[in-house]
């Protein structure tokens, strides 16, 4: 019986850009008077382990371009010493995204957690999801570091990750494969359905770094190549 979700977002809506590190802050300080530092962890790392069918469906719809998509994956921060994990499972419908978690787990019970996610049927469960029965494999490591932003009201998330990095998860100890030879970050900017006035401004402010990206999609590939 596959379990149900211990938290699950409600649809927010997600723009992503490619910019340099100067330019990403160069932004959000004409923005100050709206957003704030994150108060428990403004900065910390994400350690991702991406998962995927035989087919690597995942990979797939993006490169395809598909409206819908979702990814599998277990994620750990550096806020617990790397040491809770939680699976998630991640909606996408165009720019909207909705993510399912379970419950987090000590890294003792890694591995054992590994193999148990190979089954379809041991990931959180989310509202909607898609007819998908097909066994996951872990793919790829993926690490970045982020600096997260919110809004007064905390209707408005503004994230930036740099240091990229990615390594396959067969490879015993390759050397990690880094997303950009030069300073890019990833930004992006979440917010409910109800977008307040002056997040139009910084979007325009962004309009030209707009990108379509996927870390795993793009770490993956490169990955291919290192």
């Amino acid at each position: 019986m596959t379990p149900i979700a211990e938290t699950e977002s409600e649809y927010r809506y997600e723009w992503k850009y490619l910019v340099d590190q100067d330019e990403a802050l160069k932004g959000l300080s004409k923005f100050q008077s709206y957003l704030q530092p994150e108060l428990k962890y403004p900065n910390y790392t994400i350690l991702n382990l991406y998962f995927d069918t035989f087919d690597l469906t995942s990979l797939q719809q993006k490169d395809g371009g598909d409206f819908k998509k979702t990814k599998y994956r277990l994620r750990t921060y550096s806020g617990s010493q790397f040491s809770q994990w939680k699976p998630e499972v991640k909606l996408k419908f165009g720019d909207r995204s909705r993510k399912s978690s379970g419950r987090f787990f000590s890294d003792t019970d890694l591995q054992t957690t590994i193999d148990q996610l190979r089954s379809p049927f041991d990931w959180p469960s989310p509202r909607q999801q898609f007819s998908d029965h097909e066994m996951r494999f872990p793919k790829l490591w993926v690490k970045y570091r982020r600096h997260a932003y919110t809004s007064w009201d905390r209707q408005v998330r503004v994230t930036f990750d740099d240091q990229l990095s990615g390594r396959r998860f067969c490879s015993s100890e390759p050397p990690e494969t880094m997303a950009f030879s030069s300073n890019k970050t990833v930004f992006e900017v979440k917010h409910g359905p109800k977008a307040p006035y002056w997040l139009d401004q910084l979007k325009a402010t962004l309009r030209p770094y707009r990108a379509s990206f996927s870390k795993y999609a793009h770490l993956y590939h490169l990955s291919c190549h290192s």
